[in-house]
């Protein structure tokens, strides 16, 4: 089932949208470890996750395919 940006956008903001952001977005950094001088590719709704590799990263990019 294809959610649109804006149901995505309106979920993050809510308090279980934002308990999933912490818990999923502690594990993703985890797993990258801070991801230090890479260039890091978020597919899809990638967004509420990339804030945290901004500082570290070399360049963040978000790329939302329409299909």
């Amino acid at each position: 089932m294809r959610r649109d940006v804006l149901e995505l956008r309106e979920f993050y903001a809510s308090p279980l949208g934002r308990a999933a952001r912490s818990v999923i977005g502690k594990r993703v950094n985890e797993a990258w470890d801070g991801a230090g001088a890479l260039d890091v590719l978020g597919l899809g709704y990638a967004t509420p996750y990339l804030g945290g590799f901004r500082a570290a990263a070399r360049r963040v990019v978000s790329a939302m395919p329409a299909a």
